[in-house]
């Protein structure tokens, strides 16, 4: 329990740090001068420096404490970390990454969203799908989507498009060789499983040190 208040209290700070950096060139200095402000504001946010370089970059709107899990391991003082991000229209690699906020000010992108699937017409169909979601909810707990819904409805930011929430593990003192070994072996597998077309899903992560 004290770590984890420890914990809460070091992430609100981070909280105020990145909302600091978001609206210091506004009057309105709460989210809701950020999400009025649009991208000139919340492109200044903290972008995750990602190993994948070719993908979009992503940048912290928050972090959500409540949401984070103190692991039990206490020799390097593991948690899950959930923040809540946007999507950029530039990548990782990109030299401009830094100043995104002064090109968008002249360029209009088009937004990334993803359209909406065709909804289903069958009640049976709908019946039998919330069935098994409350079974894996029973077994598993609040499903990623479940929880990504909750929180991005109730954010203070809910007015900026192409936000997601992420998940991190957060370790210390730790030798990453192994994890690298096998985010090596998943990829592979992944893309072996998609060429063949196995009905199997596997979701490769990324290793920052």
């Amino acid at each position: 329990a004290k770590r984890k208040e420890i914990l809460r209290e070091q992430l609100e700070s981070v909280d105020s740090l990145i909302l600091d950096q978001m609206v210091k060139e506004l009057d309105n200095k709460t989210p809701t001068g950020v999400v009025e402000a649009g991208s000139s504001a919340y492109l200044r946010a903290p972008h995750i420096p990602l190993i994948r370089s070719g993908k979009p970059a992503l940048r912290v709107l928050r972090t959500l404490p409540d949401e984070c899990v103190v692991l039990s391991t206490k020799g390097r003082v593991p948690y899950m970390l959930f923040v809540e991000a946007v999507h950029c229209n530039i990548v990782n690699c990109d030299v401009n990454i830094f100043c995104e906020r002064l090109i968008s000010d002249q360029l209009i992108f088009p937004s990334r969203v993803i359209p909406p699937s065709p909804a289903k017409t069958s009640s049976n169909i709908d019946k039998a799908e919330k069935t098994r979601r409350a079974l894996i909810r029973t077994v598993f707990g609040e499903l990623r989507e479940d929880k990504e819904k909750r929180l991005l409805g109730t954010s203070p930011f809910a007015g900026i498009p192409n936000r997601s929430i992420y998940a991190f593990i957060v370790k210390a003192n730790d030798d990453l060789r192994q994890e690298q070994l096998a985010i090596q072996l998943i990829n592979a597998f992944d893309f072996v499983f998609k060429m063949e077309k196995v009905n199997a899903l596997l979701t490769p992560f990324t290793i920052i040190c």
